[in-house]
């Protein structure tokens, strides 16, 4: 089984250039919003990490652009867990709900740190290890 979360949307005119395209860095931004959904869903939020201790930098970010996001378009970000015991990785599809079209996929890898020593970890810390094993 995997955890996902979708977040529907429509395209603001701030986040288009002058061709009415949405800005490729933008995506980044719905990347995040649909993450923090995921997150919530699995029960450890970002301010939960926190107060465990830790910080998850994004330490890989892909993205494929396969069609243009366009102003006012409506669109769906869908992020899905995948298993890993080393890091939080997640997978992406942001599609338009106007024309089916799938616009972009994404992979997303965070690594823990330790926030008061700053030191990396190989592991999912316990608290998030633990979560995961009751959602997957």
């Amino acid at each position: 089984m995997n955890l996902s979360a979708q977040l529907d949307f429509r395209i603001p005119f701030q986040d288009v250039d002058s061709m009415r395209v949405v800005w490729h860095g933008n995506y980044v931004r719905y990347l995040e919003q649909v993450r923090a959904e995921l997150l919530r869903n699995l029960g450890f939020t970002y301010f939960d990490m926190e107060a465990a201790g830790f910080v998850f930098p994004i330490v890989t970010l892909e993205v494929k652009f396969t069609a243009p996001a366009c102003f006012d378009e409506r669109v769906r970000a869908v992020a899905t867990l995948i298993p890993c015991e080393l890091c939080l990785d997640i997978k992406y599809v942001i599609t338009s709900l106007d024309t089916g079209k799938r616009l972009c996929k994404a992979r997303t890898r965070q690594m823990a740190v330790n926030a008061k020593t700053g030191e990396s970890l190989y592991r999912l810390p316990e608290p998030l290890f633990s979560k995961m094993e009751e959602v997957l």
